[in-house]
């Protein structure tokens, strides 16, 4: 098995992380950990459906549909 994976390469894919975290966008905490990851994910990937380019600006929690939070501070707008 060790000779096989010496034909393997692995890649590990690598991005800066903020070094000044900022101020909390939301207050609840689990919602902000959420928000700072889809931030994260959405400046490295495009959502679709279909063929058409998603642009989202909000999420909520399955267990909560009624409560959205904001993806992005939008207040300087």
């Amino acid at each position: 098995m060790a000779e096989d994976r010496k034909d393997k390469k692995d890649f590990v894919y690598r991005f800066r992380l903020d070094k000044e975290p900022g101020s909390p966008l939301i207050g609840d905490a689990p919602a902000e950990m959420v928000r700072k990851q889809l931030e994260a994910l959405l400046k490295i990937v495009v959502l679709t459906e279909g063929n058409r380019e998603l642009k989202p600006d909000r999420f909520r929690f399955t267990n909560n549909p009624a409560k959205n939070y904001p993806l992005f501070d939008d207040s300087d707008e």
